[in-house]
Order: C-alpha cells, then structure tokens, then sequence
C-alpha cells in the first residue's frame, strides 16, 4: 500500500538464509557494480575497448550511483542493473532476454513498468520493430495503469495514494496530474525551470561531461523524459536530490546518453584529426567523473552537496543532533 516492491520476493530466500541487514547492503551493492559490465560491452560495441572501459569505470565514481548505495537499502536500486542489462540485450536484439529484464525491472517500484515503455519507444524507432516496440510500450503502460488504478488502492484502501504529496497544484490523482499537465503547461513550467530542479540536472550530466551527454546524445536522454517528468514535477526537493534513490532509473538513460554521446564526438575528434580519438574520449569523461566524484560525491573534498538544498526540516534535524552528547548511543523508531 505504500510502494509496490513485488522484487522483495526473489530477494526473501536469500535473507531467510542470512537475515541481517548487512546481507542486503551487501547484495545491493554488488547489484549496482554489476551495472558496469553492460555499460562497457554497449560501449565497446561502438568505441574501442580502453575508452568502454573508461566509461565502466566512471559509472563505479558516478556520485548519485555512490549515494544510492549508502542512502540505506532501496528495492528500486535493482533497476539500475536490471535496465542496463535490458539496454545491453535490446542492443543485442536478443530480445527475449531484454524482456526478462523489463519485467524485473517493472517488479522493483510501482512506476517502474514505465522504463519498458520506453525500452519499446527505443525498439520501435531505432531498431525499427514496429509490432515488437509498440506491443512492448503498450504493455509497460497497461502495467503502469494497473498498478496505480487497481493494485495499490486495493492495499491503501480508502486512503489515497501517500507519494502524490508534491504533486497536489496539479490534482489529487495520477489521471488528473497527467491531463493537467498537458492542459495547463503554465503549471508546471515554473517547477521545471526552478533553479533547484536546473542544479539536480546539473548534478547528474556534469559527472560525464555535460556538454557530451546533452547536445550529442540526447535523442537517447529523452527515453528518461517519464521518469525526469516524476522527479522535476514533484513540488518539493526529495526527488530532485542527487543523494536519494530516486534517481536510480535515470542513470542507465544517462550512460547510455553518454555512450552514443561519445561516438559522435570521436567523430567530431577524426574531422580535427585528434590522434586515438576514442581514448580521448573516454578520458574526458573519466576525468569529469572523477572531478564530481571529488567535488560534490559521498567523499567530496571539495562540497558537501547535502548543503545545496537546505530547508527548515534539515536545519531542525542539525539543531537537535547538536544537542546529543557525542559519547551517547541513541534509538529511534523509524
């Protein structure tokens, strides 16, 4: 009734063997490492293998990757390898196999089932499988439907929906958010250009070279344009924060974004006749990695970017941590 994690029942077994958190810390954090292997094989495919290899590495510094991981314990973390393998498969045309993916991809959050839609939106126009695409975006979309209009008011009851809090200047349900949305476009041009929501964005392109992701690989970006419209949309800074989950089915987008950014520009670098092109590349976007990873990720030295968005609920929180002696332990219901 809060969130629909169905993935939390592959998971049970394993925990019924070990049950302690650190199992889940420790699985969810080999699940996100894994995302490295079908980031460097997608990007092998198109530039050379020390550049692929670049790429891999810097998705292991990405900051928001690296705050998901410390941000607790999030079902939704799975999606990030689970999309990457159904990217790389889908890339593949092994296409039997990017379903299996989507589907688990659609088991680990509610709104989830979306990313099969836009793995169909990519099917349909890239590869040009028109039935297979469209059937795909189809039944993310049914899926999506189903989860909001049926599955989670049968747990919630006659309570509505608890995560619409953000969303209420556009209407009090999923159907009248989206139909205001499109209608009134005032409503929510001031949140998506709001300074916060332009600095979140910056936070997540800058790692890999801002200029490389949007202005050459953003036909591929825009496959992420459901879930940036959820994050950008929402009224308050929870989800428009590099620190939160939130952002986990962002990142496969991204990076592929980034990939097929970085083909181009070793294009662009063969018309100046920059020598080993592709591994310059591949440089670049380690080392801009690398500088945000230092700059504002989980081990900055440089900011801390939990001070980007300060509000009153934070100030409080420090205010009360302050006057708890250093030497006490505390217990807190969650």
């Amino acid at each position: 009734g809060d969130h629909m994690h169905p993935i939390l029942f592959l998971i049970a077994p394993l925990y019924k063997i070990f049950p302690m958190p650190e199992t889940l810390l420790v699985l969810q954090s080999l699940a996100l490492a894994l995302g490295a292997l079908p980031i460097y094989w997608v990007a092998r495919k198109r530039i050379n293998t020390v550049a692929s290899a670049m790429i891999a590495l810097s998705y292991l510094l990405y900051p928001s990757l690296q705050y998901i991981n410390l941000f607790d314990f999030h079902p939704e973390a799975f999606a990030v390898p689970l999309l990457l393998f159904a990217i790389y498969f889908t890339d593949e045309r092994k296409y039997a196999a990017a379903a299996a993916m989507l589907v688990l991809t659609g088991l680990s959050k509610e709104h989830l089932p979306l990313a099969m839609a836009s793995l169909g939106a990519y099917i349909f126009l890239v590869h040009r499988k028109r039935k297979l695409g469209a059937a795909t975006a189809i039944i993310g979309l049914a899926w999506f439907i189903i989860n909001f209009k049926f599955l989670l008011p049968h747990f919630y009851g006659e309570a509505a929906y608890a995560h619409l809090l953000g969303y209420e200047y556009l209407g009090n349900t999923i159907a009248e958010a989206a139909k205001n949305a499109v209608l009134h476009p005032q409503l929510v041009i001031g949140h998506v250009i709001a300074p916060d929501k332009l600095i979140y964005l910056a936070l997540l392109l800058i790692p890999l070279g801002a200029a490389l992701v949007v202005l050459l690989g953003v036909p591929y970006l825009l496959l992420a344009a459901p879930f940036l419209a959820i994050n950008f949309l929402r009224g308050q800074d929870l989800t428009t924060a590099a620190l939160y989950q939130h952002n986990a089915e962002l990142i496969p987008f991204i990076y592929l974004a980034a990939i097929m950014g970085a083909k181009r520009m070793a294009k662009l670098l063969s018309v100046l006749k920059v020598n080993n092109k592709k591994t310059a590349v591949g440089t670049f976007i380690i080392l801009t990695t690398f500088v945000a990873a230092a700059a504002y990720g989980p081990f900055a030295t440089i900011y801390d970017v939990k001070q980007f968005f300060p509000n009153e609920h934070t100030r409080i929180g420090k205010q009360l941590l302050n006057e708890i002696p250093k030497d006490v332990s505390v217990s807190a219901d969650p």
